[in-house]
């Protein structure tokens, strides 16, 4: 290689790494920090500081219920402050009564079959043991 080829090379080094240098250091700034001096007062320090961001709650609480269905009345609304045993909804019980109810029939339903069903377990026992009927038939009842 020539000499003067070589002096051309070194230069176009340099001037690369000059140029990568000063956009490394435009593109990180420096961090500035503002200070003020006053005179020495007697009182409270204040700080000022000032951020941008995304604002959320501290301490967070899900509340569910362990039944579902329509809300009759609200008592609570969003971001409210609750106590402990304080009533947040309340329910529209309407199509619980009637389940109620139904539940309510079908146990009576239930007791008159089974004192019927007694009634003929007896009945049977009595006519088994005066042998007007077999031990098959008795078995069926």
């Amino acid at each position: 290689m020539s000499k003067k080829r070589i002096i051309i090379s070194s230069i176009i080094v340099v001037i690369l790494l000059v140029i990568g240098i000063f956009i490394y250091r435009s593109k990180t700034k420096a961090i500035v920090y503002y200070w003020r001096s006053v005179t020495v007062e007697k009182g409270d320090v204040n700080v000022l500081i000032t951020t941008t961001s995304v604002m959320a709650a501290d301490t967070s609480v899900d509340v569910g219920v362990q039944v579902s269905g329509s809300i009759a009345a609200l008592k609570a609304d969003f971001n409210s402050i609750v106590t402990k045993g304080q009533v947040i909804a309340v329910l529209d019980t309407t199509l619980y009564y009637t389940a109620k109810q139904d539940a309510n029939a079908a146990l009576q339903r239930m007791q008159v079959a089974f004192n019927q069903t007694q009634l003929e377990l007896n009945r049977s026992k009595k006519l088994l043991n005066e042998k007007v009927i077999a031990q098959a038939e008795y078995d069926i009842t």
